[in-house]
């Protein structure tokens, strides 16, 4: 199935020391159960703490722009000997945060334009 990409935008969120970062955030929509997927970009020389540094306030901010329903996955591109990578970013009641590894070519399948 492939999701339909729907906006891409920066999102900017609070971190815990009370500083802000920004992102690149990329979203689908699934097209029939409208769930979304947000696919936020740490790049080089973008500011502020990590999403999963900081991915209580993350989802916090992603749920606010799209709703409780928007999976987020942080994307770290390609840089110098490490390989891009995926991972789906969990937030359980605590606040804390689990990573799962994606699959890059499975992903760029499902969500048209991702290598963009």
């Amino acid at each position: 199935m492939t999701w339909n990409p729907i906006e891409d935008t920066v999102l900017v969120y609070e971190t815990p020391d009370g500083a802000y970062a920004t992102r690149r955030a990329r979203l689908w929509e699934d097209p029939e159960t409208r769930a979304y997927r947000c696919v936020l970009t740490e790049a080089p020389d973008d500011q502020g703490m990590s999403i999963v540094d900081a991915a209580a306030d993350v989802a916090d901010a992603v749920e606010k722009a799209w709703g409780a329903h928007c999976a987020v996955i942080e994307h770290h591109p390609a840089r110098g000997a490490d390989p891009e990578r995926f991972d789906a970013v969990a937030v359980d009641r605590f606040g804390e945060a689990t990573r799962s590894r994606l699959d890059p070519a499975a992903l760029a399948a499902e969500l048209p334009g991702l290598a963009a």
